[in-house]
């Protein structure tokens, strides 16, 4: 039994009519030829009827980024102190230490930490919307960043209310906690790793809408030739 029943008539695309582009679909009566779209007609149509930035892509490309992050500060709290480097300090904090002291490398590598845990967390979280999205790669990415945006948000919010986060893993998402104890380098921390998380969604965004692509390029001459 297929899954036809869970995709509305007028929504599927059988793959006859999505590979066989060579020849003319006719008619019942034989009377009317009717040119198939090619595969590229076929792409663009598709894209405007499911293209655009969706939701859910984005909350689960957020949830990735949460975990792989919490994945990568635990392996980074493990590992740096061998090397000299303290990650316990926030971004800013570690920022403001960096500022102050810019002859010191270790305390650059401390932002450095912050930074690369951003970066590859938010192009994982990109990636993953992506390739849920199929299309529009960069609006999936964006949505990522939104809900990331908005996460930090609540979570900031909660903690200025008098909510703890002691346990959750969740410093790092608060603006309290980016801006450390010298708000004015916090607030160049905090941009940075927006607009940081900004690119790294879009790009893990397009990543993986380039998988989907690769199969759309796949036609039945390829397999054929295998």
């Amino acid at each position: 039994v297929g899954d036809d029943h869970l995709t509305r008539p007028q929504e599927r695309i059988s793959a006859e009519a999505a590979w066989d582009t060579m020849r003319p679909a006719v008619r019942p009566d034989g009377a009317t030829a009717v040119r198939r779209p090619s595969a590229e007609e076929l792409r663009a149509r598709q894209k405007r009827r499911f293209g655009g930035l969706q939701v859910l892509p984005g909350l689960m490309g957020l949830l990735v980024a949460v975990g792989l992050g919490g994945v990568l500060l635990a392996v980074a709290a493990l590992a740096a102190p061998g090397f000299g480097v303290d990650t316990a300090a926030g971004a800013g904090d570690a920022l403001s230490r960096a500022w102050h002291d810019p002859g010191t490398g270790l305390l650059w590598a401390a932002v450095g930490v912050a930074g690369g845990v951003e970066f590859l967390s938010m192009l994982a979280g990109g990636y993953t919307a992506g390739r849920m999205g199929r299309f529009s790669g960069v609006a999936q990415g964006m949505s990522v960043w939104l809900w990331a945006l908005l996460a930090r948000a609540v979570v900031s919010v909660a903690v200025l209310l008098g909510a703890g986060t002691a346990g959750l893993g969740a410093d790092r998402w608060t603006v309290q906690e980016l801006l450390g104890s010298d708000p004015g380098v916090g607030l160049v921390a905090l941009a940075g790793l927006l607009v940081l998380g900004l690119v790294a969604a879009l790009l893990g965004g397009i990543w993986g809408m380039r998988y989907h692509r690769k199969v759309d390029a796949w036609t039945v001459s390829n397999a054929l030739s295998e």
